[in-house]
């Protein structure tokens, strides 16, 4: 087990959480817990993948709604708030059952007269109580450590049924990962049927005091440095080796087209000490181990969808240097193509939190937590703090 990995997960955990419950304050709101039971399948998408005899969850949610007219404008109603889960993942003796903590957020849209269709997301983490071990459960490709990283999605329906008692489904992609802080890092990619029962228990009236914040496109340069670390090795090969360390820093800027949605394209440059050892080490290698080779620089665009002081980016890019990547892919007995395409497409999937929030004049702070990839699979966890120049209008 990795020290980074629990004590990461709890500060993404923490960043939500404290979002969800401190940065949007409203005397009107409604609060809703709601319990359900779920069935699916966790997919085998690596060879030799351990078998399953399908998945059963369950999960409790306690959701918050501010009623308040900017936020339903932005996110048509949406409800924020906590979620704890449990699965048995159907086979006990290699996977054993996983335990989850996640911020929540969903949107929810009329559906007919009386029923309601959202769409969702949650963060946090996970705790699997079977992981890898070199000794005694070397099957185990899907969780390298017992703490990981979880991310779901989720679209559904509400139905009132009275007053206070609706019933709600929905269908979920459920994601664990450990950003290849330990092999090996299948990760647990769960899809998931489930139904149960919402009850309201505070429910506040609407204000008649209605109030819109007028909201102008703005543009804004940022600067950000960054800190990262991962295992060097494929995804389903555990090596029991050390961590290496990447530094970095990307300049950008960002466009705030919506009150909720930011777009944005920024360059990164890195040093990446997996790589310059991996150069260092491998004979006959096409490039010499030089720190200038163990670098890497690549354009990214993409989206950050923004709630009160929190954020979520996801963006997309191509390199435009990285000979030390050049190399592991060429030693590769069988690259496949998610290598070979991987290669020149990195990504970024990364969780911000502004301590200040985001109408702070000149300089506005904004803390990350993420993990870079390669075409959709973890490279490395990064953390790191951004500054923006200016100010939203």
């Amino acid at each position: 087990m990795s020290f980074y990995i629990p004590t990461w997960s709890f500060i993404s955990t923490t960043l939500f959480l404290a979002c969800c419950f401190f940065s949007l304050q409203s005397s009107c709101q409604t609060h809703r817990i709601s319990g359900s039971v779920g069935a699916g399948h966790i997919l085998s998408i690596y060879p030799d993948f351990p078998e399953t005899n399908g998945a059963f969850g369950l999960q409790l949610d306690w959701l918050t709604s501010n009623h308040n007219f900017n936020d339903e404008y932005a996110y048509r109603k949406p409800e924020y708030g906590l979620s704890v889960s449990y699965f048995d993942l159907g086979n006990d003796r290699i996977l054993g059952k996983c335990i989850g903590l996640q911020g929540n957020f969903q949107t929810f849209h009329p559906l007919g007269k009386r029923a309601e269709w959202n769409i969702g997301f949650a963060f946090g983490g996970a705790y699997f109580t079977e992981s890898y071990d070199y000794i005694s459960n070397t099957e185990n490709i899907m969780s390298g450590s017992a703490w990981s990283f979880m991310a779901t999605g989720n679209m559904g329906i509400r139905v009132p049924l009275n007053e206070s008692w609706k019933f709600v489904s929905n269908v979920k992609f459920h994601h664990t990962s450990n950003a290849h802080l330990v092999l090996p890092n299948v990760g647990m990619n769960m899809l998931m049927l489930d139904a149960g029962l919402s009850y309201t228990i505070q429910e506040s009236i609407k204000s008649d005091t209605i109030t819109y914040k007028q909201y102008t496109p703005t543009f804004q340069p940022y600067i950000r440095g960054f800190y990262g670390l991962n295992e060097l090795g494929e995804t389903t090969r555990p090596t029991n080796g050390p961590r290496y360390y990447k530094v970095g820093t990307a300049i950008g800027i960002n466009y705030h087209w919506r009150p909720a949605h930011n777009l944005s394209a920024e360059l990164v440059m890195y040093y990446d000490d997996a790589n310059y050892t991996y150069l260092l080490l491998t004979e006959d290698s096409e490039y010499e181990a030089t720190r200038s080779n163990a670098s890497a620089a690549m354009l990214l665009v993409g989206h950050e969808f923004l709630f009160g002081r929190f954020g979520f980016i996801t963006q997309l890019g191509i390199n435009l240097h990285n000979p030390g990547l050049d190399q592991i892919t060429n030693d590769l007995s069988e690259p496949s193509t998610a290598d070979k395409i991987g290669r020149w497409i990195p990504g970024r999937f990364c969780m911000t939190f502004y301590p200040l929030g985001r109408n702070v004049p000149y300089v506005i702070p904004m803390l990350h937590a993420g993990v870079k990839t390669h075409l959709g699979g973890a490279d490395f966890l990064e953390v790191g703090l951004a500054l923006e120049l200016g100010k939203i209008n």
